[in-house]
């Protein structure tokens, strides 16, 4: 059973009591006339109208020929564009069972081609059980990350916890970029996180404009802040 008080307080709605609860969990897709909303226990996970960002993710990190590793799939928005730029490696990791699936039924034909690989995993149990290795022997060319707060100490920073491992998968030269959770600068205490990982990297912001649609809750500005590390 979850916990009523450990509430994502954008929504007032429970977190899921475990990582397990989450993976399990029915996803749909919603379709109206402002675009496709994926849902998972009743949470938002990503909307249409994140397109612009998800483009200049895609591009800040993958090249023709490189070796590309995702974490979260998603609506398949950034892996669009990052198939469109023909990566010759892009790995997927997507915990949740529902979404995972939409993955390998969206790149049938790449992962039959052996350029995609679809992991079924969360992130942590794919990056601590040493599976990624063997796709990139020398470390990722781009690295994007987009998963959603699984928790209340998640929340708007869930992507710091990922960071040590972000400098150890990358290549010499590799990038790193991910949803960042900011308008349009990073705070302080984010700023403080990045540097701690990567102190000796470059680290570029870039501010995207969005558009929100009306019935989405988790985000209002017309604006987030496209963040892209750069490893030295």
């Amino acid at each position: 059973m979850r916990d009523s008080a450990l509430k994502d307080p954008r929504y007032g709605r429970p977190f899921p009591s475990s990582p397990d609860e989450w993976v399990n969990a029915p996803a749909k897709i919603d379709t109206d006339d402002d675009g496709r909303t994926l849902q998972i226990l009743g949470f938002q996970v990503m909307q249409d109208w994140e397109s612009p960002l998800m483009q200049r993710m895609a591009l800040s990190v993958a090249n023709n020929g490189a070796s590309v590793l995702e974490i979260g799939y998603g609506l398949g928005i950034s892996a669009k564009y990052v198939q469109a730029i023909g990566p010759r490696i892009h790995v997927i990791i997507e915990a949740n069972g529902d979404v995972a699936a939409s993955a390998r039924q969206d790149l049938n034909y790449e992962i039959d081609a052996g350029r995609v690989h679809v992991m079924e995993k969360l992130w942590q149990d794919a990056v601590l059980g040493g599976a990624l290795r063997g796709c990139a022997p020398n470390g990722f060319d781009g690295i994007i990350f987009d998963t959603y707060p699984l928790s209340q100490q998640e929340l708007r920073k869930n992507h710091f916890a990922f960071f040590p491992y972000a400098k150890s998968l990358l290549s010499h030269r590799g990038r790193f970029t991910y949803f960042s959770d900011e308008e349009n600068e990073l705070s302080d205490t984010h700023r403080a996180a990045l540097r701690e990982a990567f102190p000796r990297s470059v680290i570029t912001t870039e501010m995207v404009r969005v558009h929100p649609v009306p019935n989405c809750e988790y985000w209002r500005s017309d604006s987030i802040l496209h963040v892209v590390v750069e490893m030295q």
